[in-house]
């Protein structure tokens, strides 16, 4: 068994694991690729970025992702040699996986238990052993954060949506679908607005705006713009919430509804309830009876909000571990 850096152009051995291609490595931008090696079969695999979000003022924090492994031995081998080749560049936490920063693919699902049989993963949604846990837990990682994903069954309306909506009403506040014959100035009002709202997330990093219209553009040339609501104010996004179908059930039965953000400020207070509640009425009309809030973090509000109508279906996990 040997650790030597990986070469991303190499066939896999466990197509499960999942392709690379050229595109997708130039946005995660990793700065090294590692591998553990056994002759011609590749055991386990990972990247490293050297500049994460950082925990601690004044301390470097390093990522580790493109996570996988055939074993718990080779899991525990491929994060020893990630965290010594941070250690080695002056980081002092690792922070796995994740696959250069929140906006990119990260988590690992941790938890099924709440989720039946017939709720395979959906679209968008990290898919991964739960063994991949157990690596990371034995390598010395410790759980840095959680987040679920819950079902919802078009619950009754919320009572407090008219009274909120009203007075963003005579605020001035509107909203509509996504305009997908004006994608470009859409993406660059999208840009304003996600450095504004997502800017307090846990482990939020900046994206140069060219990165982000790469990331997101191809994303929403895809989307069906009528699952996409827009806020305006005074000519200026000031909300979103995207949703898109299930194209991974067999039966056009689920949204999934995958972000939502909202401008800093007393006068938005509630829209994202108000915008969660189209996409609702939404689904409803498309007769899609399932709505997934996907992805949200455990503390975060709209998580507490989904709470009262929906169930958890999944559990995902972040772990850090310090390399000092």
């Amino acid at each position: 068994m040997r650790r030597v850096n990986w070469d991303p152009s190499r066939p896999l051995t466990r197509p499960e694991w999942g392709a690379f291609d050229a595109q997708k490595l130039e946005l995660d931008a990793p700065d090294q690729h590692l591998q553990i090696v056994d002759g011609d079969q590749v055991l386990a695999r990972a990247s490293v970025w050297l500049n994460g979000p950082r925990l601690h003022l004044n301390q470097a924090t390093g990522l580790i992702g493109h996570y996988a492994a055939d074993s718990l031995q080779t899991g525990q081998a491929i994060l020893e040699f990630a965290c010594e080749t941070l250690r080695r560049a002056g980081c002092a936490t690792a922070i796995g996986p994740m696959n250069g920063s929140t906006w990119k693919s990260y988590r690992l699902v941790s938890d099924a238990a709440a989720s039946p049989a017939s709720e395979t993963p959906f679209l968008l949604e990290p898919h991964n052993p739960l063994s991949w846990n157990a690596h990371f837990l034995d390598a010395g990682f410790t759980v840095l954060a959680s987040y679920h994903s819950s079902l919802s069954l078009h619950p009754d309306p919320d009572p407090r949506v008219p009274g909120v909506r009203e007075r963003l009403t005579r605020a001035s506040v509107t909203t509509r679908a996504a305009d997908p014959t004006q994608l470009e100035g859409e993406l660059e009002a999208l840009f304003d607005l996600a450095c504004a709202s997502f800017s307090g997330n846990f482990l939020y990093t900046a994206l140069a705006k060219p990165d982000f219209l790469k990331l997101y553009r191809p994303l929403l040339e895809r989307l069906p713009a009528g699952f996409t609501r827009i806020a305006e104010h005074d000519g200026c996004m000031v909300g979103i919430a995207f949703a898109l179908p299930d194209l991974l059930r067999p039966q056009p039965d689920t949204l999934i509804l995958k972000t939502v953000g909202v401008r800093p400020g007393r006068v938005y207070a509630g829209l994202g309830r108000v915008l969660g509640d189209e996409l609702h009425d939404l689904a409803r009309a498309a007769r899609m009876p399932r709505v997934i809030h996907a992805l949200m973090h455990d503390a975060n509000v709209s998580a507490n909000s989904s709470a009262r109508t929906s169930g958890v279906i999944r559990r995902y996990a972040l772990y850090a571990r310090a390399l000092a």
